[in-house]
């Protein structure tokens, strides 16, 4: 059976999916160590850069910014838009076929992915329009490594079933073969088309519906401070700002 493997940065060990997009690494305290020397004084201090740059490209755009004026500063990604080619949708598929046969072996599966940190989802949250926003800027960084597996799980194919009623397994495969765009981004998920991501988001893997970046964390921090100060994203490579746009609340 073809199941998603993914191996730690630091010592190659194999690590779970969660680890995988926490951090990339294991829970050996070597690697830990490794983690923690990225410390998060050094995190504040890029965050911090990533801002201040932020704040002198608005200051080109409109200086005068109201004082409670909340800067949001998220990663940006723009690869090439291609066709999807067919090894790609037959790569998907056998995925998708293994998840099913396993699907099948374990009939009575419940809902068993995690994601360490924030559960809230985008989607929840009262600021669901702003941080959609900060998202469409940034053009789906956190997409990039979903690959061929769009992070599916079994337990994901179950609630599927469990919530359309699906008779067997031929509905999965031609409910999910179907989302497959003509076109998706270079290197990124077999999923992520031009739009954004082109399956419903309850056919989604319930990482991609609760991951939360560092930036959308910090913007939603902000957000909860002020109901009605304007945004200003910047959505940002290395130290470039690509992509902005103000929000008016």
């Amino acid at each position: 059976m073809n199941t998603l493997s993914f191996k730690c940065n630091n010592c190659g060990a194999s690590i779970s999916q969660a680890q995988q997009v926490r951090n990339g690494l294991c829970d050996q305290p070597s690697c830990l160590l490794t983690a923690r020397r990225h410390s998060a004084a050094t995190i504040a201090a890029e965050r911090a850069d990533l801002q201040q740059t932020a704040q002198r490209h608005w200051d080109n755009i409109q200086a005068d910014r109201p004082a409670d004026a909340i800067m949001g500063v998220v990663p940006f990604i723009r690869p090439a838009l291609t066709v999807l080619s067919q090894a790609r949708r037959s790569a998907f598929q056998k995925i998708l076929q293994d998840l099913i046969d396993s699907v099948c072996k374990q009939p009575n599966l419940a809902e068993a992915e995690a994601v360490t940190g924030d559960s809230a989802t985008v989607e929840e949250s009262a600021e669901a329009t702003v941080l959609a926003s900060a998202c469409e800027l940034c053009g789906g960084l956190c997409c990039k490594s979903a690959g061929n597996h769009a992070y599916l799980q079994p337990a994901t194919l179950h609630n599927f079933l469990a919530a359309n009623h699906a008779s067997d397994a031929t509905d999965i495969m031609a409910a999910y073969m179907a989302h497959l765009s003509t076109h998706t981004y270079e290197g990124s998920c077999v999923f992520h088309g031009a739009a954004g991501c082109t399956l419903p988001r309850a056919m989604r893997s319930d990482i991609c519906n609760r991951y939360v970046c560092t930036g959308l964390l910090e913007l939603r921090r902000n957000l909860s401070n002020s109901q009605t100060a304007p945004v200003y994203l910047s959505a940002m490579q290395i130290k470039t700002v690509r992509r902005w746009k103000r929000i008016k609340r």
